[in-house]
Order: C-alpha cells, then structure tokens, then sequence
C-alpha cells in the first residue's frame, strides 16, 4: 500500500491532518449514532399533557359501574350476586386476570403482598393489613351466554332492569342461583391464586386504587419527550399542593408525579368535571388567578387535557351551585361567563342539534371542551399549531381526550368507533336514523346519576379532537391510558428518497414508491405505490400526489389483511453457507441459531416486561413464539384478551418502519451491456415480475409485488422476505414492550440491484447492507423474482457500520464485482477500506481485495463513506477507478486495477475538505463524476458537498460546510487542503437568495475548479447525493436544521451548479426538508430532478439552462442508477 499521497509544497501539516495523526475536534471518537429519523427530531415540540384524576367520593367505590349497588348496598356489605362477580362487578376480581404489582416512579415494582396480611391501601402501608383467608367471590358459569359487565340503558338514561343480565346481576344472595358458584378462599387454594387475590386487595379492589395503578402503568414508558402535570378535579387552584404545573417529564417531575397520583385521596364531594376541564384549558391561556407558570413555550406545541372519570359530572348544569361556585364551572377564559351553547353549529359529529330549541345545548361538558378547543388560547401567538386528520385547527388551542371507568351511556359504544360506518357513533356522524348526542339530564345532586352524562363525556373528547375510551376493567384501563398517550406521540414521515421505476416515466412504466414510518401507536412502516402522470398539452412530467386517496396500494395495508392461516408468509434466513432455510424456531435450533430467541424471561437480556407477566404468560415467552410473532402472528401480543397470553409487545402492523432505505424497483433487465449473452437475458426475461424491495426495520429485507397496472390485485403483496443473519442477534428487541420508547434501526441501508454474469450465465442479484443496524452485507440472486438465492453474506472486523452503497462493476479482467467502503464507525484499525468482493462468491478479489487509506485509527475512524465508481461506458460497465469521502474531509480515488501512476494497486488522497482552523468537514454524501471538456481536452471532475446529520448533536452544528468541484489530475500528488491557495480553485459567493452576485470566471487550464461556502449562521449542510442534470448541470440538495422548534424540521434548498463555472442556474427552495433526490426524463427529452421531503410529498423541478453552445461539454460518468 502507498502512503498518502502529497505535493512536496504542502508540508507535513497537511498530511498529518489526512491520516488522522491531528485530532479532528468534533469529528474524533466513535459516532453516536440516532435510532430515529433526525429529520423528525427536528420538528418535535415536546407535547404538553395535564392529566386530570377524579378525586370524588364515589372514587373510594369498591364496583364499578354503579349500577352493581342496585338494589342493595349498605355502606360496605352487598346482598347481590353481582357484587361479588366479574360478571357484573368490574372491579371484583376476577382470577383471569393477573394483577400485577403497580409500577414506581423509577421502573420499578411494587411488592407482591402476603395473602394472610394484605395491605388495604397498597399505596400506603400505614393504612392496615387484613387476612384474606375465608374471603370469597363469584364465578359466573354463564349458560345464558351474557357478556360480561353488559349493562344497558333505556334512552332515559336509566338502567334497563328487563334483561336477563340485569336480572342474574341484581339477584340477592338470599335466593339460590344456578349461575353463580361461591369460591371461598383459604389453606387449600393455589399459590397463584392467592397472590392474584392479594394483589387485587391492595392494588386493584377500589375505582381509587385501580385508578391508580392503571395510570402508573401506562406512564410507564412515557420519557421526556413530553411535559406532563396532574391536578384533581376537587381543586380549582394551581397553586396547591394536589397540583402539579407541566414541565418536562424527566426523573424529577415523574417522581413528584407519581408521589400525587398515588396519594391522592378521595373527597367528600360530587363530580365537577366541568370546573376542572375549564381551569385547565385556563391554565393553558394562562389565565388562572395566581397562576405563575405558563406551560405553552412554543406558539406549535399541542396541548391535551386528559380526563380520568369514574362517572357522571354533577351538582347544577345551568346554575353554578353547590361544588361548583360562581368561579369553578363551565366557564370561559375570564373564568365568569358561563361557556354556553358552543357546538349548535358545529359540523358532524361535534354538532349538537338537541336542546328546547333545536340549537343544542348549553353548558355541557361538550361545550366546555368545544369551547377550548374553538378559543385562540394565545392571540398574540402565530398559528402553526401542526395539524392532524381529526384536529386541522393550526391556532393554540386544548385537545380534549376522556376515559370513563366502568360507566356506560344510552350511546352503543365501541373501542373502534371512529373507523366504524355502523353504529351509534357513525349514524351520528351521516345524520341519519335520528340519532344525535343526548341532552345531559338536568341538575344532578348527591348520588344521582344519569347515563345522559356519559354520553357527555364521549361527545367531549369528540369536541376536543381527542378520543373517548370506556374502560370496564384494569387491563381496558390501562390501555385507555396508554392508547391516548400513544395517539398524543404520534410522528409520521418520510426520511428515504422515494423511487421511480423508471428513469423515463411512460404509461405503464410511470411508477413512484414512496416508503414511510410512523411512530403511533407503534413503530411501523409502509410503502405506497403512486404514478407519475402527464401534462396532456406540454407532455411533461407531473409528479404524483401522495394524499391517502390516490395511492395505489398499500403494502403495509396488503400485509397486514393478509390471512396468514389460508396464506402463510414465505420468510427466509440464510444456513450461514450458501442455502435459504424458513425462518422457522426448527430451522434455526438445527443450525444453533437459536440463542438469540431463548431466555427471553433470563440469561443477560430479558425482556422489560418479564416481571409483570403472569405464570402462564412466562411459560409462553418461547423461542418458538417469538419467531411467530417476528413472522406476524398476533395471538401472544399484549392486547391479547386473555392475560396468560400478553407475552410481547403491541404491533400495529406486520411491516416495520422504513426509515433510511429508499425501495429499490427491478422489471426487465434495464441495462445495455453489449456483453456477450446479455440481449438474450433481456428477451429472456423481458416479461419478468414486476417487484419492489424494501429493508424494513422489522430486520427483513421485503419482496413486494407491483402489480402489471393500477388495477392488478397482485399490487402490493409480499411475494417473500429474507432475514440477514446479521439481524438475528437484535430481532428479540421487537418483541419487548419498551421498544416503541427505545426504538433501533435493523435494516436500514438501500439495496443495489445489477446484472452479472459468472459461471456461464447471466443473473439479477441485490446486495444489501444493514445501515446503522450492523456492519454486514448480504447478497441474493433475485433472477426469478419468486425463488430468490442466497449468494453470500459479509462481514469483517474492521468494517463499520454499513450505510455505504455497494457498487456492481466488471474489473480489467471482466470479473463482476461487488465494491462498498468500510462505512462509518470502523472500529478496528480505524483506516478507510475499499472493499472488493466477487460478486458471486462474496470472496474477496485476489490480489487486491482491500485498498486501505492510512486515514483514521482505532480511536478516530476515518469513517469512509458513500462510494461511486468511474465507468467511461454504460455498455460496458467496467469500472476504471473508484471515489469516496471519509468525515475526516478526505476525498479518496481508488486505483483497484493500476491503471493510474505510480505502478501499483493504492489509494490516494485528492484533496481536503477543512474549513476554518483546519477543522474537518465530513464527507457523506456520494461523489457526482463528470468529465468536462475543455478546449477538445477532457478533465475528470469530481463534485462533493459537506456535512453530516446523524445525531442530535448534527442538528445544532454550524461548522461551515461546502460544496467543491475539482479536477483529478489522474496522478499521485492531488490538490492538498482545497480552501489553501496552492489548490487553485475559484470561490464563488452566496448571497442571501442562494445566487453569486458576481461570478468569478473558471480558467480550467489554469485552475483546478471551485468551492461554494454554504450559510454557516444557518447550519446549512449537504449530506444527500449529489446528482448530475443535463446540459451541464450537477445538483446537491442541502439541509438547514431550523433552529425555530416550530419549524418543519427545518428546510432545503436544491441548487443547480453550472459544473465548469460553479454558477447557480436555479435554485429552489423547500419548507420541509428534502430526504433524497434522482433525476428523470420525460418523453421530449426534459430532464427534471424528482425529490421527496419529510412531510412524504414528492417534487419535480426541471434542469435550468445549462452550456447550450458553449465550447465546453459535459457528459456524466457512472450513471447506472434505476431511479
């Protein structure tokens, strides 16, 4: 190897920077890597979330709902059956159930309790120990085929007594029943039991204590990423010590959140949710008496009331009266002026049109929520609250969400009620069958109560934009909770470039894939396919809309429809050889793969939700089950019915999120190889299944079929998936609960495609590397789209992290090869490497299968990145020489087959990208190669932006970064740091609009090419693929992290360079941020770059003018891309 090559003239200083001798400031050390999308980050207001407990009498209730009292209670002895039931009782155990201890502020648990000395309030063991032995309850056989807890209502709001449930449930244990059998408690009753039972008597028996330990858990896993507060519904002040102001959800502030939660105790008192929605939409306008804080810091952050009831708001509707006083009612921001009627006029389903006059309502609790969210709750503030599919209100204003526990309205109420099209809810949002929201029952004191209210309470959560949750037991609770929480969390975006099938878009072959994640209500993806279409008069390109309602198909959609009984997916893992096995629990043990999926409950990696799984649970926490679950079976998810079979984490989808790894298309063979045997692949496999694929961060690389038109069912359907043995040590991770809030990237890098040739034949192969998920390629031969062919899997002990692209090319002796670098974080010797494999074997090539460069070492890798390769003709496709950029600012040429000087096989270093005080700025995006003739000479010119955006850190850095175009002079010195005057490149200048003011002429016999300094106030950096245009022009898309919180992560701008000049010939400018850019052609021959932003819109801009007749030309070099 040769060392790093330097003209005499630039002293050691310059090289000691190439080689990684001098520290790189920021650049040294390991890089931390995110495991989200930085470009939603950017954009990530912390939500604020003011959770509201009832605190009222009726909370110390030991059943739920209250209707279980009819027709006796005395105080604490009932004389029905159903009181002691599961059956009709929520709150009576229920040993189905698995109670498990409350979670502590600190993740922790709280004890099992002793059956013979269980504490009555588990909170607070000062409280009292009682033994449990000679308790009893009811178990229902239920012959009758009754749902459990299926109170119903008359339209009155009265629980209708004629049913057969109601009968069973109301009947006093003075009467023999032939439904209910008597479970005593004692010595002879099992262990498991025993502690259930205990657990339900410290933990679970009251609404309070429920309450309680529900919340707890679904906060389990809420981080900092949110502000959150707590107040009672018996408080009017925020000054008081049951009130909790909003700030950041870290250590401090959860502890002294669960400190309230779990004290708060009951009041003797009525139900003032009216008051306490009202103070807290106050407190958000900052409009309370006293009130110091003011939770609202940016004028974008959401703000969400979340209300936890056990029942029917009450003590004077119309008149402040009672509990409610003439400050603490359904009043507005003066907190005086009652709200009055506010959703009369409303569009369905928020509108009220009941009422004596037919103009709805007034003062409900509906209108109380309407009213917060209709009212600019900071007028001085701008209106770019982000908007959602149920709340497009952009002013600040408070979303409204509500869980009733264990009441029931005269509304029919379903979990999924707001994608139903029957039902109650649905009639009232079509206005039909007559069904509108009931008129709350008039004033309510003492104990009254009415189901009107509930129905109430749900039309409030609709009013506020939110979602309304009924909660009949501890397991529906806490989901309640935790599925509000989620919804407030929800991101969705794009962070990988979508894909064109075709460089020129023509009917029929005018697809656009666009791939997405979304983080609500957990991480998951999709990958919708949309066409491009034409302008009927001009025959240009239009790109596609990529609302919901024009996309094609859905794979996520397709997937998760998918009977997996009638259809089982086809999913595949490699024999560690050179053979694809099922991925199956058998398959893996038989290779002693295995290790991964076992203990799951154990060993060194348990899964976070081990410790609150029931016996039967545990037992179901198998190798086996997790492979099941990793291959979409749903039946031992959390949200399993039954509690012995909540073993794994929650999915909302099959496929997992797609983040950094743009869908790679694969037709017809595309290329023009005038090698021998090729035209006849082409005619072999012209009329191929048309496929997409897709790595996915569920660690499976998915096989999509197209589909031969818009109309074709087979749209959409996952033909197979390949796991890479690389993922297989991570995949348990998907399966632990605590993965939605500690998210990792598996499989995240965008495969290549190419067609090869080896051993007498031609093939399509797809290589792919795992991004930030591991340092590991893989490759398949994909010729027959529906029998892919393991061809071999890569790793080595000093390549990093695999967000590299692998290139497929033919070296001098037309051996086909597969070329990527060492990638970022190279943690062995730390020194650059080009790596050159066969491409059919995945062996290195002999003699020359790694070009080392001597920057970086173990300490500061040089983090070699995105590779390209100089193919002087598309026919032939041997490469001549490869160009990649290490973060160090290095600019590397790789000479594989000696065909540069000096004699030998080297890497050399062109030039240096450092901007002031020699500080680095790191490469990462990949080289754009042209040769330029000038004066009938021809110029190797390589094109290159700066900067990186890989971590938090990235997002607040604002070192200067640049763009260069500079010769290669095809020898050995290079040009040395490329800002020093001995490098002769021209500056060019930015103005403020992104143009040169004055534009200093490039003597390219004299002078060695140009630089553009980028808004460095700004943070402005390049760290996507540049692009060659047409007719001259090279584009780079660059990204500026917004410093406003409440920007769209911040904005782009895709600049056109004139390449000999460095003039910008167009640029234009993007409020949401731009994740990849290729180049298309429509049918005239206009060329256009076709861009995707984060916000998952797509963007056509055609090439500006570029050197007409001018006497210098352009053309491109290694342009082999499929989109």
């Amino acid at each position: 190897m040769h060392p790093c090559h330097q003209p005499p003239a630039r002293l050691a200083l310059a090289a000691a920077l190439a080689c990684g001798t001098i520290g790189g400031g920021a650049q040294a050390a390991l890089i931390d890597v995110s495991n989200v999308p930085l470009n939603a980050s950017l954009s990530q207001v912390k939500p604020n979330i003011m959770f509201i407990l009832d605190d009222s009498g009726s909370m110390g209730y030991s059943y739920m709902p209250d209707d279980v009292g009819i027709p006796d209670w005395t105080g604490k002895d009932f004389e029905n059956y159903g009181a002691y039931s599961s059956q009709c009782n929520g709150l009576a155990f229920n040993p189905a159930l698995p109670y498990k201890p409350p979670v502590r502020a600190d993740g922790t648990s709280y004890p099992d309790v002793a059956f013979t000395g269980a504490p009555d309030d588990g909170f607070n063991p000062s409280a009292g120990t009682t033994s449990l032995n000679g308790r009893h309850y009811y178990a229902y056989k239920n012959d009758k085929n009754l749902p459990a807890l299926s109170w119903t209502y008359t339209t009155s709001g009265v629980v209708d007594k004629s049913t057969a449930f109601y009968a069973d449930c109301a009947l006093s244990t003075t009467v023999a029943s032939d439904q209910f059998v008597k479970v005593t408690l004692d010595s002879t009753t099992s262990a498991e039991i025993q502690q259930k039972y205990a657990n339900w008597y410290a933990y679970y028996r009251t609404r309070r204590l429920l309450m309680r330990t529900a919340t707890g858990e679904a906060f389990r896993n809420i981080g900092d990423g949110f502000r959150v507060g707590f107040t009672v519904i018996s408080d009017s002040s925020v000054t008081s010590s049951s009130f909790l102001d909003i700030k950041d959800f870290n250590p401090t502030q959860r502890s002294s959140f669960y400190d309230l939660l779990y004290t708060a105790q009951t009041k003797e008192g009525y139900t003032p949710l009216r008051g306490a929605l009202s103070k807290v939409g106050r407190y958000f306008a900052h409009k309370v008496p006293d009130q110091i804080s003011d939770p609202i810091k940016y004028s974008c952050q959401r703000n969400y009331a979340l209300l936890s009831t056990d029942g029917y708001w009450n003590k004077g509707r119309n008149d402040a009266v009672g509990y409610e006083t003439s400050t603490y009612g359904p009043f507005s921001l003066d907190g005086r002026t009652p709200v009055g009627q506010q959703d009369g006029l409303a569009a369905r389903p928020m509108k009220d049109s009941t009422g004596a006059a037919g103009g709805g309502d007034s003062n409900s609790l509906a209108d109380v929520a309407q009213y917060f969210w209709a009212t600019d709750l900071r007028a001085d503030f701008p209106n770019n609250v982000p908007v959602t599919k149920r709340d497009t209100a952009t002013h600040q204003h408070l979303n409204t969400f509500t869980v009733g526990l264990g009441v029931r309205g005269t509304l029919s109420y379903d979990r999924n009620y707001l994608t139903q099209t029957t039902g109650d809810y649905a009639d009232i949002v079509a206005g039909r069958n007559s069904k509108e929201w009931p008129v709350p029952a008039g004033t309510l004191v003492d104990n009254q109560t009415n189901a009107t209210h509930i129905d109430d309470l749900w039309h409030a959560a609709v009013n506020g934009r939110g979602q309304y949750f009924s909660a009949t037991d501890p397991q529906t609770l806490s989901d309640a909770i935790g599925t509000t929480l989620n919804e407030i969390s929800k991101d969705a975006g794009s962070s990988a470039a979508a894909s064109a099938s075709s460089l020129t878009p023509v009917t029929g072959d005018n697809w656009v894939f666009l791939p997405s994640y979304s983080n609500s209500p957990t991480w998951y993806g999709d990958l919708r396919a949309f066409q491009f279409s034409t302008d009927a008069v001009t025959a240009g390109l239009i790109a596609p809309d990529t609302s919901d309602s024009k996309v094609i198909w859905s794979a996520k959609t397709r997937l998760d429809s998918r009977n997996l009984t009638a259809r089982p997916r086809r999913i595949l893992f490699g024999n560690g050889a050179d053979k694809l096995l099922d991925f199956t629990y058998a398959n893996l043990a038989a290779l002693q793969y295995n290790s991964d999926f076992d203990d799951l409950c154990a060993g060194t990696r348990p899964l976070s939700q081990c410790s609150r799984l029931t016996t039967a649970a545990r037992a179901k926490a198998t190798g086996e089950n997790l492979v099941n679950f990793l291959r979409g079976d749903t039946q031992f998810q959390m949200g399993a019915a039954a509690p012995d079979n909540q073993v794994f984490r929650n999915r909302y989808s099959r496929l997992g999120d797609i983040v950094n790894a743009a869908p790679v298309y694969v037709a017809k063979p595309p290329f023009k190889y005038g090698d021998a045997g090729y035209s006849q692949f082409i005619t072999d496999h012209a009329k191929r299944t048309k496929m997409v694929y897709a790595a996915a961060n569920d660690g499976m690389l998915h096989a999509f079929q197209v589909g031969e038109n818009e109309n074709d069912p087979a749209g959409g359907d996952e033909l197979w998936a390949f796991v890479p043995r690389g993922v297989l040590p991570h995949v348990r991770r998907l399966a632990d609960v605590g993965y939605d809030a500690a998210h990792i990237n598996l499989l995240d890098a965008t495969p290549t495609i190419g067609d090869v040739y080896a051993n007498g034949q031609w093939r399509t192969i797809l290589v792919g590397g795992m991004g930030a998920g591991g340092r590991y390629y893989y490759a398949l031969d994909i010729t027959d789209p529906a029998s892919p062919a393991l061809l071999w899997e890569f790793s080595d002990t000093n390549l990093g992290l695999t967000f590299g692209n692998p290139v497929i090319t033919k070296d001098a002796k037309g051996t086909w090869l597969v070329a990527f670098t060492s990638g970022i974080n190279n943690v062995g010797d730390g020194r650059g490497r080009l790596y050159l494999l066969d491409a059919l074997t995945g062996k290195l090539r002999t003699g020359a299968g790694e070009i080392i460069t001597t920057a970086g070492d173990a300490s500061t890798p040089s983090n070699l990145g995105r590779l390209n390769a100089w193919v002087p003709s598309d026919a032939d496709n041997t490469a001549l020489r490869f160009y990649a950029g290490d973060m160090l600012g290095n600019l590397w040429r790789f000479d594989h087959d000696d065909r540069v000087a000096p004699s030998g096989i080297e890497a050399t270093l062109l030039g240096q990208a450092l901007g002031p005080n020699l500080v680095p700025q790191p490469i990462t995006g990949k080289p754009v190669l042209t040769e330029l003739v000038n004066d009938n000479m021809p110029i190797t010119v390589v094109s290159f932006g700066t900067g990186r955006l890989l971590n938090n850190a990235d997002l607040t850095s604002t070192g200067l970064q640049t763009i260069y175009s500079i010769r290669d002079t095809l020898d050995s010195t290079g040009l040395g740091p490329l800002r020093d005057p001995n490098a002769k490149l021209v500056r060019q200048k930015l103005n403020s609009n992104r143009r040169l003011d004055d534009a200093q002429s490039v003597n390219w016999n004299a002078q060695n090419g140009w630089y553009v300094d980028l808004d460095q106030s700004s943070g402005e950096r390049v760290s996507l693929d540049g692009i060659p245009l047409a007719s001259g022009l090279i584009a780079f898309a660059s990204t500026v992290p917004n410093g406003d919180p409440c920007g769209n992560g911040g904005s782009s701008f895709l600049y056109q360079f004139l390449l000999p000049s460095g003039d910008v010939r167009d640029v234009e400018v993007s409020n949401s941020l731009i994740v990849g850019v290729s180049r298309v052609m429509d049918s005239t021959g206009r060329v256009s770059a076709f861009f995707t932003k984060r916000d998952q819109s797509t963007q056509l801009k055609a090439a500006g003018v570029g050197l007409g007749n001018r006497s210098n030309t352009l053309r491109r070099a290694a342009w082999r891309e499929l989109n």
